[in-house]
């Protein structure tokens, strides 16, 4: 987990930007770079994560909301070489386990969730997910 200074959808754009942004990660063998799916948390941060983005070289990115990507056209979700889940809370982790079960078994990235440590031992079924 990497902390953020605040909760802010600001906050967590600019941090996924630093961490992202020179990230290359590539295929053993291969000279092409991977396809991240960058999953938001809501439509107001996926927004923001967009426009800051965009300084970012094309086709490195994917970006799509959490509520919405089991609904929508499941493209998204065959092309991404990794999932990364930004500040999902523990609310959305049934939809975050489905989208997992879809990706695998392409890597699964929880991007500091909003849930501490101790709480997992509470979520059931899905605490072993996590």
């Amino acid at each position: 987990e990497i902390p953020v200074i605040d909760d802010s959808s600001e906050s967590l754009v600019q941090l996924a930007l630093d961490v992202f942004k020179d990230l290359q990660i590539k295929r053993k063998g291969s000279v092409s770079s991977v396809k991240m799916l960058l999953i938001w948390p809501n439509p107001t941060t996926m927004k923001s994560g967009i426009e800051a983005f965009k300084s970012v070289p094309s086709g490195l990115f994917e970006h799509i909301e959490l509520s919405t990507v089991m609904t929508v056209d499941n493209r998204n979700l065959n092309s991404a070489d990794v999932g990364v889940f930004l500040a999902p809370s523990s609310s959305q982790l049934t939809v975050v386990k489905e989208v997992g079960d879809s990706l695998d078994p392409r890597p699964l990235v929880l991007f500091n969730p909003r849930w501490a440590f101790e709480e997992e031992a509470s979520f059931g079924d899905l605490s072993s997910f996590v």
